[in-house]
């Protein structure tokens, strides 16, 4: 609708009235990415505060031209000089060159880079009137701090280098936040897989979009395990699955496995079967390697059981989808985080790393293109709103033999050049103490104006060190080849020994730490569920399962339809919820809903209550305890809170679908369950922080049906 600017004028003006009526104060962040289009739409409105007779309205801006990186999707810099012509009478302007991020020794080469040595930039006129000399602030005046430029030819041995930086400062181990800035997403991902296989025990994340389930090793066995199960004459799978720990750890032939891993998918489940067999390949992963096999395995679960809520089972499928499904969830900062300059506006580090200076000409211009493909070419605003005309674009001799086109080439080379160090210095001042630059050397021959040759230029004053501190630069990354070259210094090397290695014994364990099936904190614990039999770590009958193949997989398909009901409503059909949810399941499931629901006290426990309260369903939790990993799924809580927003009691619902027999009682099979819920009950507790007294534990026999309560 905003974006409408068609339809008569009186439409047009009342929709900006009703806008305006209902925001008095406008507060506008970032408005060097504003786009023209974007600025149509709120100009009048803002017309309306800024003129305001009453003078009780606000207009709020802020924003910095040099971090105007996405002109490529529309911003324009250039409505910071139209905001001041416009509205000159009513603005009041302040300038901030104070740095509350950065200490003196990374200003000084930002200072230097952007400041004093942009001469030969291509974009010196535009960048010179918005560039003033940055600061220290009173909080970072007294922060030590290193900048190092290396240049060698080889990637291969720039990402050494990289490699042998990270493990000489250790940034986790010492508790220094650390940030690997590219310039494109494929480097990005590159240096990961490097700096994973150069430093297993170093927890490296990249924030691109990771492909969880095809990105690494131990994935990859899970994905090479279920195609070999539906391909077994497939070379690749069956060779990946020769040379790996599998046949090693189990005493079965490869023909038994797959046989086992086809039938338990066909009945449980693609998420069952990695839950299963990622357990299971966690214990050959080596113990430095195993936080980072964890998350893994935490996203290709969640991946599997998002294709199994579906109703989909096809192997050939979820491996399709699980090849190029990205995860969106961001590094934590106990790790080595990549991620591309863009990515990183508005981040702060301790130390930065940025392997990808090297590139085309900062003037190199890029063409838009139509929805046909044709390369589109258009003579911008001067005022910065939209464009005055737009063709098809010439090729660039017929551009720089016509005056006209020739200077609006120059024009547009400028305005690239400006952007490409607006790229530049974004990622240049996200470090707080330290920044090390690595590229390919500078060649004085080279005609391409790229951002190697302006660090040369700005940086051509450094004359060497003092031996030993050349000795101390060298010993971060290391003996290097021939050809690796120290191009520039500043600071202090040994910055970072201010904080020293925390060792296993530095953090204690005195309460159970959670997270959902992904918790990088539990390094080489030895792991069991409460709900499954694990001897060597549970000696408790109660948490041995009994059910044959057949009734696991009715299980799960029992459970799979009880978590679908958040709420059933008084008047709700069960042939009509059945007929729009449970497409796909079984008659035998079906009918074990159907029955459990025609008795009252089941259908109290889906009844919505009143007040405050929160449900969870099938909501995963890890659990350390007693030096072991506890893994496990609740299937339904329900949380009760106080009119102040605190828990108050909750539910732990569990489901079961065990049948009665001869040789079994009820009572049996709730002695058989006790233990399990009270684990859970334990892992609600250190969640909510509710006494055990406040949460009570239900169990639900879905075919028989019966609830038993403990209190």
């Amino acid at each position: 609708m905003l974006l409408n600017q068609g339809g008569n004028e009186l439409a047009r003006m009342n929709r900006e009235y009703r806008l305006d009526r209902k925001y008095l104060h406008w507060m506008l962040d970032e408005f060097q990415d504003t786009s023209p289009i974007q600025w149509g739409v709120i100009e009048p409105l803002l017309d309306e505060v800024l003129y305001d007779q009453e003078e009780q309205r606000m207009f709020f801006c802020v924003g910095d031209q040099k971090q105007a990186i996405y002109g490529w999707r529309g911003g324009d810099s250039r409505l910071f000089g139209y905001l001041e012509k416009r509205f000159s009478d009513r603005l009041k302007i302040d300038e901030l060159n104070l740095s509350w991020r950065s200490g003196q020794d990374v200003l000084n080469v930002v200072n230097q880079v952007f400041g004093s040595g942009l001469e030969g930039a291509g974009s010196v006129g535009r960048w010179s009137r918005n560039w003033m000399p940055h600061r220290v602030s009173p909080k970072t005046e007294k922060l030590s701090g290193n900048v190092v430029w290396w240049t060698a030819k080889k990637e291969e041995e720039r990402f050494r280098a990289i490699a042998e930086l990270l493990r000489t400062i250790d940034p986790v181990g010492r508790g220094w936040t650390c940030a690997v800035l590219t310039q494109k997403r494929k480097t990005a991902r590159a240096i990961v897989d490097f700096l994973r296989k150069e430093l297993p025990g170093m927890p490296i994340e990249d924030e691109v979009g990771s492909l969880p389930a095809n990105d690494n090793g131990f994935s990859q066995l899970l994905l090479s395990l279920l195609k070999a199960s539906v391909h077994p004459t497939d070379e690749w799978a069956i060779g990946h699955l020769e040379m790996s720990p599998l046949l090693r750890r189990e005493s079965r032939d490869l023909s038994e496995i797959l046989e086992e891993v086809r039938k338990f998918t066909h009945e449980r489940g693609l998420a069952a079967f990695i839950r299963e067999w990622g357990g299971k390949a966690l214990t050959w992963v080596e113990e430095e390697a195993r936080p980072f096999a964890i998350k893994r395995l935490s996203q290709t679960f969640d991946l599997a059981r998002s294709f199994d809520r579906r109703g989909q089972r096809e192997i050939d499928l979820f491996l399709q989808a699980a090849q190029s499904a990205e995860s969106s969830r961001g590094a934590m900062e106990t790790s080595v985080r990549a991620m591309t300059i863009h990515g990183s506006k508005g981040l702060t580090f301790d130390m930065v790393i940025m392997p990808e200076l090297g590139g085309n000409s900062l003037r190199s211009v890029g063409g838009r293109r139509s929805g046909n493909g044709v390369e589109l070419y258009g003579k911008s605003s001067s005022s910065g709103i939209g464009s005055d005309w737009v063709l098809s674009k010439p090729k660039k001799i017929i551009q720089e033999s016509d005056p006209y086109l020739s200077g609006l080439l120059n024009s547009d080379q400028e305005n690239a050049a400006f952007e490409s160090l607006c790229k530049f210095y974004v990622g240049m001042t996200r470090p707080a103490r330290a920044l090390y630059l690595f590229s390919e050397p500078y060649e004085p021959k080279s005609k391409s104006e790229n951002f190697v040759r302006l660090l040369a230029q700005s940086l051509a004053d450094f004359k060497g060190l003092d031996p030993m501190l050349i000795d101390q630069v060298g010993n971060l990354v290391g003996q290097r080849e021939e050809g690796f070259t120290l191009a520039y210094h500043g600071g202090s090397p040994d910055w970072w020994e201010e904080r020293t290695k925390k060792t296993s014994n530095d953090k204690k364990t005195t309460q159970a730490e959670f997270e959902d099936l992904g918790l990088r904190k539990f390094r080489g614990l030895p792991k069991f569920r409460p709900s499954e039999k694990t001897p060597e770590l549970v000696d408790v009958d109660a948490l041995i399962s009994f059910e044959k193949d057949a009734a696991k997989s009715l299980g799960s398909e029992a459970h799979a339809l009880f978590e679908k009901i958040e709420w059933w409503e008084k008047g709700n059909s069960m042939e009509l919820w059945l007929r729009e949810n449970a497409h796909g399941f079984s008659g035998k499931s079906r009918r074990i809903l159907t029955g459990a629901f025609a008795d009252a006290e089941v259908r109290r426990l889906f009844e919505k209550p009143e007040g405050k309260f929160e449900v969870w369903r099938e909501k995963s939790f890890v659990l350390q305890m007693d030096k072991a990993m506890v893994q496990g799924v609740f299937d339904r809580v329900v949380l009760y809170f106080s009119q102040d927003g605190e828990p108050s009691r909750a539910e732990i619902i569990d489901f079961k679908t065990d049948r009665l027999d001869k040789d079994r009682r009820v009572e049996d099979l709730i002695a058989r369950h006790q233990a399990q819920l009270e684990s859970y009950r334990l892992a609600l507790m250190q969640l909510t922080g509710l006494p055990s007294e406040k949460i009570s534990l239900i169990l639900l026999f879905t075919s028989l049906p019966k609830v038993h309560r403990w209190i």
